[in-house]
């Protein structure tokens, strides 16, 4: 085992008196002025629990090598639930519109026959001294009243239904602005809250702890923080529409909003508590809004208890500011209904969310988009 050895050391002093001196000099050299191989700077345990309690206080945590905001993740997860929400208006929205297109269908065809009864009454009266031909007349006219009741009873059972579907819309629409507004507070709120915790000593001074030990951000952006929630419920609110209309009075007080119909706009007297629109003659020919041949007869029952004749029509499109509603059912009066006042009623205002501010002379309407 000794003569082992020996041979091993002969062995290393042979290479090593093969190595230039000049580069074993060299060698140690560098050894001496390199600098020393640098830890990596840490705090103990405890002083990082103290940091994590002073972010915890702060609605603060780190993940990974990130800071996040606890109160911020919440908001993004209320901002995801809304989509359940939107989902239900845009429901909601689809079942009023296709009603819409259901009456619309029951009033056209109701029209439609009345007028044919129309004509066929004529030909009874042409035809009094031919009676196969008035009986066939009769027979045809008796058809088509039982078309008609049938008919009128749909327009009836769908006025009730898309009533009934207006105000399940105009209710899930308010649920879901609620929502919205509601997430938006929050998230100022948050805002606030995490500026005042920024600005703290204690919490900078953790910050420096979790540099340290975990490679984090020397400083926390308050734009990284929440500027992914603010972009997100910015997208959302897009989608709800508000907006506030000037009202003008007349000297009894009355509250005066335009109305656009086709490319003309006329001043109407806001008036929720009316059922419908209603066009005074004057202001339907105004308004290029003819009464066809088959229009239904209407009596209506003003506040003074006066009862006036109308016909009834339906508006293509009706418009006040951003808001517009298609085949608005109204009523033209009489021309002797001298003096009245063009209305616009529920069966506009009743598509949307509205709130009329008397004193304030404004008009609020709300929809969320489809």
């Amino acid at each position: 085992m000794p003569a082992r050895s020996n041979l091993i050391l002969a062995v290393f002093a042979f290479h090593l008196a093969a190595i230039p001196p000049s580069l074993i000099v060299a060698a140690q050299e560098t050894a001496a002025t390199a600098p020393p191989v640098a830890k990596t700077a840490g705090y103990s345990d405890e002083v990082v629990a103290k940091a994590d309690k002073i972010f915890a206080d702060a609605g603060l945590k780190r993940s990974g090598k990130t800071v996040v905001s606890l109160g911020a993740a919440d908001i993004n997860r209320e901002i995801g639930n809304l989509a359940k929400s939107r989902r239900t208006v845009k429901q909601l929205a689809d079942a009023r519109k296709t009603t819409e297109v259901q009456l619309k269908f029951a009033s056209d065809q109701f029209r439609l026959i009345d007028a044919q009864n129309g004509e066929l009454n004529l030909r009874v009266v042409q035809a009094a001294a031919d009676v196969i031909a008035n009986s066939r007349l009769i027979g045809l006219i008796n058809a088509n009243n039982a078309k008609l009741r049938e008919f009128d009873e749909q327009r009836t059972a769908l006025r009730q239904k898309l009533a009934a579907d207006r105000k399940a819309l105009i209710d899930a629409e308010m649920t879901y602005v609620d929502a919205v507004v509601s997430i938006r507070s929050k998230l100022t709120d948050l805002q606030m809250q995490l500026e005042t915790s920024l600005q703290s000593a204690d919490l900078q001074v953790a910050m420096k702890v979790y540099h340290a030990n975990f490679q984090t951000a020397e400083t926390i952006d308050l734009a990284e923080l929440i500027g992914l929630i603010d972009r997100r419920i910015k997208q959302v609110e897009k989608e709800v529409f508000l907006e506030t209309i000037t009202l003008e009075t007349n000297p009894s007080g009355a509250l005066y909003v335009n109305v656009t119909v086709g490319q003309t706009t006329v001043p109407m007297v806001l008036d929720s508590g009316a059922s419908m629109v209603i066009l005074p003659s004057e202001t339907a020919t105004k308004l290029g809004v003819a009464i066809p041949p088959s229009a239904q007869a209407i009596r209506l029952v003003l506040a003074d208890g006066r009862t006036i004749a109308a016909s009834g029509v339906v508006i293509p499109k009706m418009r006040v500011g951003l808001f517009e509603v298609e085949n608005v059912d109204a009523a033209v009066l009489e021309p002797d209904a001298v003096g009245s006042e063009p209305l616009l009623g529920m069966t506009f205002l009743g598509n949307f969310k509205f709130e009329v501010d008397g004193p304030g002379k404004t008009l609020k309407l709300l929809r969320v988009g489809e």
